[in-house]
């Protein structure tokens, strides 16, 4: 419907936002984000949920990276520039901690209910039994492999995962 209106030039878009406003928003956004780093978790600094693998870590550290590349940087404001810093080494703080299984494992135990870890990787186990019986076998291989990431000595979890993917082909 939109579509069509604006092929009939019934609509007209236009930006109304003001200069100053624009700046001002994205200076909140920057300010949520700053506040985010300091008070999260690692996780939070790289925008990932506590339940996360490996690959999830890895794809937020190449996002952070495109955020708070030099060229990004170079364009606010000097006086930005200190926060702008301390937020990149927040970032590579959690990545280094985050990126070695070991650490990541008791990092989320220390932040997180050991119980909901439990039960977080039973739930998930039982969803990726049920996406194998649907035939969603990329969901079953994602959910299964959230569940080991969560307690690796589990061997249900284990064979879960490697049963998904046998499926899987």
């Amino acid at each position: 419907m939109v579509w069509v209106m604006n092929e009939l030039s019934l609509l007209e878009f236009r930006s109304d936002e003001s200069d100053a406003r624009s700046m001002a928003r994205v200076e909140q956004a920057f300010e949520d984000r700053r506040r985010r780093m300091l008070k999260g978790t690692l996780f939070d600094r790289l925008e990932l949920h506590w339940i996360c693998t490996r690959p999830e870590i890895d794809a937020a550290w190449k996002r952070f990276q495109t955020e708070f590349s030099p060229e990004r940087i170079a364009r606010f404001p000097e006086a930005r520039r200190p926060d702008l810093e301390k937020m990149v080494s927040l970032g590579k703080d959690a990545y280094d901690r985050l990126c070695n299984d070991q650490q990541r494992r008791e990092y989320r135990v220390s932040v997180t209910d050991k119980t909901m870890v439990e039960s977080s990787a039973e739930m998930l186990a039982k969803k990726g039994d049920m996406a194998i019986m649907k035939g969603q076998l990329q969901e079953a291989i994602d959910c299964f492999a959230k569940a080991n990431e969560l307690m690796p000595n589990v061997p249900e979890y284990r064979d879960g995962l490697n049963r998904a993917r046998s499926t899987h082909g």
